[in-house]
């Protein structure tokens, strides 16, 4: 059940968990899916390879390319050198 809380624009779970993860998660699938042309079985698997190469969770790679297509860095768990390495040269404005 969804809770839209006192005072709050961000909907809630009723369990007090905000939805983000899964948002980004399919924001990055997305993102793989148009720059690839990937099914979104193909670009989960990008996802989770690139974590189990770097160490990271699936979250964490997916936050990193949405972090670095979207310009929006400030997440914790964007990782630049990760994001730069991966996905780099798919974004041609980041590449360098």
């Amino acid at each position: 059940m969804l809770d839209h809380g006192a005072g709050s624009s961000r909907v809630v779970l009723k369990w007090g968990r905000v939805p983000e993860g899964r948002r980004v998660l399919d924001l990055a699938e997305g993102i793989l899916i148009g720059l690839r042309r990937y099914s979104p079985e193909a670009a989960f698997g990008e996802l989770l390879a690139v974590a189990h190469r770097n160490d990271i969770t699936v979250s964490a790679a997916a936050a990193t390319l949405v972090g670095l297509a979207t310009g929006f860095t400030d997440a914790a768990d964007f990782h630049p050198s990760i994001a730069q390495q991966e996905w780099g040269s798919l974004l041609p404005a980041t590449a360098g």
